[in-house]
């Protein structure tokens, strides 16, 4: 199943490492977040639609967004 790829990505501090002059620079990791799919779908939920709906209507907006190219 396609699922958008992540709707919010974000980088975070994983840990530091010394360079060579002795300073510590931050070590970087991307978390993903929550899925495209899952975000289309907590917005046709939160307008009161049922769980079940909300997740059809999310893949037909994903397939919609998958043919605009």
């Amino acid at each position: 199943m396609k699922d958008g790829g992540s709707a919010f990505p974000y980088k975070t501090i994983s840990h530091f490492v010394k360079n060579k002059n002795d300073e510590a620079v931050p070590m970087f990791e991307v978390v993903p977040g929550m899925t495209l799919r899952d975000y289309f779908a907590g917005q046709y939920a939160a307008s009161g639609c049922d769980p079940e709906l909300a997740y059809k209507k999310a893949d037909a907006m994903l397939a919609e967004r998958e043919k605009q190219g």
